[in-house]
């Protein structure tokens, strides 16, 4: 039965860990022991080093590091942390509940790289959607004010916050990006 929310011919909204509980009941996660414990490391040491980074953006206040730079550090610190507490808990869940299997065929192994790729590269995706929103925040406040703005110790926390919830949501992240692209994108040919 489709969600009523959507409109007619549209397939229904779902979010990213919907769609990675579906994939996992359908035999998609293959892995390699060797890359599983890989991950596991991988995903340990990230958080980590996410909450280091964190640990230093907050209070290292004497050292000569503007308010913006201590803001992207912390959003870095605080998108790997979230994005790491996401993912690890996918991937220890996965295994309990066994949902991943080695890969046996061509096609399960050439599925197992895709499937590493996918977890490797989430905490990365974190940290450029943090920079985004950066950016994002410091271009909202520069377009509304007359001279140069002067940040004080709250944009590090807002920053951290912010960068933690898009660093969890990372999947979430990718399928709003992209759906708004493709908006964007037909709007704009649509207008020519």
């Amino acid at each position: 039965m489709e969600n009523d929310d959507n409109a007619v011919g549209e397939s229904p909204k779902i979010n990213a860990d919907e769609t990675f509980e579906r994939a996992q009941t359908t035999e998609w996660f293959k892995l390699s022991t060797g890359n599983l414990r890989f991950l596991f490391i991988y995903y340990i040491l990230t958080l980590v080093a996410g909450l280091a980074i964190s640990i230093f953006a907050l209070f290292c206040p004497h050292l000569p590091i503007n308010i913006a730079f201590r803001s992207m550090i912390g959003g870095f610190g605080m998108s790997l942390v979230g994005s790491t507490v996401f993912y690890l808990r996918k991937l220890y869940k996965s295994s309990i509940k066994k949902y991943v299997s080695i890969p046996q065929t061509d096609d399960e192994k050439i599925r197992a790289v895709g499937v590493f790729v996918y977890f490797f590269l989430r905490p990365w995706f974190a940290i450029v959607f943090s920079l985004l929103i950066l950016v994002i925040l410091k271009s909202s406040i520069h377009s509304v004010t007359t001279k140069e703005t002067q940040f004080n110790e709250g944009l590090i926390y807002l920053m951290m916050i912010i960068s933690f919830f898009v660093g969890f949501a990372a999947g979430d992240v990718i399928i709003y990006l992209e759906s708004k692209a493709k908006d964007i994108a037909t709007r704009r040919i649509s207008a020519e």
